[in-house]
């Protein structure tokens, strides 16, 4: 894998958490309409569902990172090193917004 097409995977896992942070917020919209609830707790055990999915999707992308960095010069090391943690942290987040959010809906 090169540089450029691991920058692009990463921003792909970040378009792909925001899409779910974005249903889980739509989640949390206060409302008091049965179907809609149910549709909502329906959504939120889709994500938990697919959580795993997720998390093997982003550890797929990001264990090249270490033979990327090899090929690359050491003045693209500190953005791909921070993309990297940006990901993890966003993806270890995200979880703990499923939970949160199925507690809370």
């Amino acid at each position: 894998m090169q540089h450029q097409e691991l920058e692009r995977e990463i921003r792909d896992c970040n378009s792909m958490l925001d899409e779910i942070s974005h249903k889980l917020d739509s989640c949390l919209v206060e409302t008091q309409l049965q179907d809609e609830l149910e549709s909502k707790l329906a959504s939120v055990k889709e994500l938990l569902g697919s959580n795993g999915e997720v998390y093997a999707r982003i550890q797929l992308v990001l264990e090249p990172v270490q033979s990327v960095l090899t090929k690359t010069s050491p003045d693209g090391h500190p953005p791909l090193n921070s993309s990297q943690e940006a990901l993890q942290s966003r993806c270890s987040a995200l979880a703990a917004k499923i939970i949160s959010t199925t507690t809370t809906v």
